[in-house]
């Protein structure tokens, strides 16, 4: 056969009735039918019968392109179903199975035609068009830092729920199986993901999202986290479970909270937390219940005390109450990103046997008792940035005092708990099975003495603000809500600020180099260098170590860590200032020890009530820099003076 005999066979596949197989690129048969209906689809006769090879190899004789007398020509079906073509002749060793393939079929390898493509483009089209269509039933809307939210209708209440979400994209896929049957592809999901994005940021509206705790129009709420979306509302009327508004955000550490009882009773309390004195048990209930107050400064809650003390156990009972969780103790960790992830999405994270903190990360959860945040690039591809801002109840414990740093003990309240003797232990099933039949009587206990404290707040009046004056406001309104006294508690919480000054000091070679030094004098003034001297020798004296990281090597890095203790001297009556000589430029530190107006530390007073002769009042009501007369904390209310 010649090969205008070959291509008169091939000119037959543009018989309008016949319709072109395509198979792609890979040369695989499908089945030897489809090979032996391709052959007899282009008339090509077979020349001598079928072989097949011990190893599976097949061998369909055909006639060769180049010379009809070649009786050897086959098309090869191998074993993996791969084709091939060879004639057994030198003068066929380049024709192969494509070639003789395009000689019938000139398109077979080429991309699917436009035709094709239309269609597999209007199956993704109708398909991202159906998933279009749902978000008509979704209320798109972003959040202050411009994140994109949906509030997805659900059985009879509304989820939010993050537009980047995998939960976002679950439920669009549900939707399309619901409508259809069937599954739609990853590419369509993206583009309708996309733009749910877009119309939430550009089309949607702005809302506040926060954690558990809301405040809105005067109005307080708190986040019951169950399936039911419901929140509870607390207002100077009373407090009532309802569906809860576009106010909250959930992560998946955040677990439900029980439903509170009415005319609960706080005083269930007491038996699952190992505090033994009257007014550390009222401090720690102001404590809780200032955790449910929204938009203000929190106090940090570092538990320490020997194996057995319960710290961990108070420190769950705590967030089974205020913020339930599905991991409630949690591992601090070495990374300040991922510690930043975990206190945004921890309303009360509790840090279970640390041991301890370093500057960066006390200084860290300095930030999230007032209110702090850090930036993140989204992806290490972009330059796109993510803001994590958090204003946090964070609590911890360690067998020692974990928060040692001024700054964190100034934002904290201390407890220092004892071993739990063998008589008074209970078995942790038995324990919690108490604890969770409580629970609901404690939880409403905290909202019926809040709803007090909202009414009673307005009224309060403190001649005096520590660092923490929005806590030791809202502190004096839950005290008086609760039975407790206004003075009561300020006389409590100022003797525990009294111990965190202690703390501080203790923890501080500097400060307690500087407290042996003037024991005996009632002033002093020199160069730095100069105290610098007089404080290593009196710490060699007192055995305190020079050798710390902390311990000034320098005269200026001593005036440095002076001025950051200067809150802490003047709480134990030291006096601390400097004067800059203008010609010299140098500064000359002035210490004073008036201690015949000391007061013990734990005092609510201060050793600096009377001036001191050469310092000037700074004028700040609020400040403790020693330099201003200090006058005791008083708590008045209208009622009560």
């Amino acid at each position: 056969m010649n090969n205008e005999k070959l291509l008169a066979f091939a000119n037959k596949r543009n018989n309008p009735e016949q319709k072109t197989t395509v198979i792609n690129a890979s040369d695989n048969a499908q089945s030897d039918q489809w090979l032996k209906g391709w052959l007899a689809k282009y008339n090509i006769p077979m020349t001598k019968p079928e072989k097949v090879d011990q190893d599976g190899t097949k061998y369909l004789y055909v006639p060769c392109p180049n010379d009809d007398s070649h009786k050897d020509a086959a098309i090869i079906v191998n074993p993996d179903g791969a084709l091939g073509f060879k004639c057994f002749h030198d003068s066929c060793s380049t024709m192969t199975w494509k070639n003789y393939r395009l000689m019938f079929e000139p398109d077979a390898y080429s991309k699917p035609s436009e035709s094709d493509d239309s269609i597999e483009k209007e199956r993704k089209q109708s398909q991202s068009d159906l998933l279009v269509q749902f978000l008509n039933d979704i209320e798109l809307f972003h959040d202050e830092l411009k994140e994109p939210y949906a509030n997805i209708n659900v059985a009879s209440h509304t989820e939010v729920c993050p537009c980047r979400s995998y939960t976002f994209r679950l439920l669009l896929t549900k939707r399309y199986y619901e409508k259809t049957g069937k599954a739609c592809n990853s590419d369509s999901l993206k583009q309708v993901m996309g733009v749910a994005e877009a119309k939430a940021i550009f089309d949607g509206s702005k809302r506040k999202l926060d954690l558990r705790c809301a405040e809105r129009d005067g109005e307080f709420w708190y986040d019951l986290a169950n399936h039911e979306w419901q929140a509870v509302k607390i207002t100077k009327d009373g407090w009532s479970v309802v569906p809860a508004p576009i106010m909250f955000r959930r992560f998946t550490n955040t677990a439900p909270q029980v439903s509170p009882s009415i005319n609960g009773d706080i005083s269930l309390l007491r038996p699952f937390v190992n505090i033994k004195s009257d007014v550390d048990f009222n401090l720690l209930v102001v404590y809780i219940i200032s955790c449910l107050i929204p938009d203000i400064p929190k106090i940090v809650l570092p538990l320490s005390g020997e194996r057995g003390a319960s710290k961990s156990t108070m420190l769950r009972v705590l967030r089974k109450l205020v913020d339930p969780a599905q991991k409630e103790l949690l591992t601090f960790p070495s990374d300040l990103n991922e510690l930043a992830l975990i206190l945004y999405k921890n309303y009360m994270p509790a840090f279970d046997n640390m041991s301890f903190l370093n500057e960066r990360q006390s200084n860290m959860l300095c930030c999230t008792a007032t209110g702090g945040g850090i930036f993140k690039r989204r992806l290490y591809t972009d330059d796109e940035e993510v803001i994590l801002s958090f204003l946090r109840c964070v609590t911890l414990n360690g067998i020692n005092q974990v928060a040692n740093k001024p700054d964190l003990l100034d934002r904290s309240i201390l407890f220092d708990l004892c071993r739990v003797d063998e008589e008074h232990r209970l078995a942790e099933k038995d324990f919690w099975t108490n604890f969770e039949k409580a629970r609901p009587s404690i939880f409403g206990g905290m909202l019926d003495i809040l709803v007090n404290a909202i009414n009673l707040k307005p009224k309060i009046v403190l001649t005096k603000k520590p660092r923490m004056a929005d806590f030791c406001l809202w502190g004096v309104a839950i005290a008086e809500a609760m039975g407790w006294t206004g003075d009561a508690f300020t006389s409590a919480y100022y003797a525990n600020i009294g111990s965190s000054t202690e703390e501080a000091i203790k923890n501080s070679p500097v400060a307690s180099a500087v407290v042996a030094f003037m024991i005996d004098k009632a002033s002093w003034q020199g160069k730095a260098s100069v105290l610098l001297s007089e404080l290593t020798f009196i710490a060699e004296t007192e055995q305190i170590d020079t050798h710390a990281k902390s311990w000034p090597k320098a005269p200026n890095l001593l005036s440095k860590k002076l001025k950051q203790l200067k809150a802490n001297f003047a709480d134990v009556g030291i006096l601390y200032h400097t004067e800059t000589d203008q010609h010299t430029k140098t500064d000359t530190i002035m210490l004073r020890f008036p201690k015949a107006e000391n007061l013990p530390p734990q005092s609510p007073q201060k050793a600096n009530n009377v001036p001191i002769e050469g310092f000037e009042e700074c004028g700040d009501r609020d400040c403790r820099c020693g330099d201003t007369k200090w006058e005791g904390f008083v708590s008045t209310t209208t009622e009560k003076t």
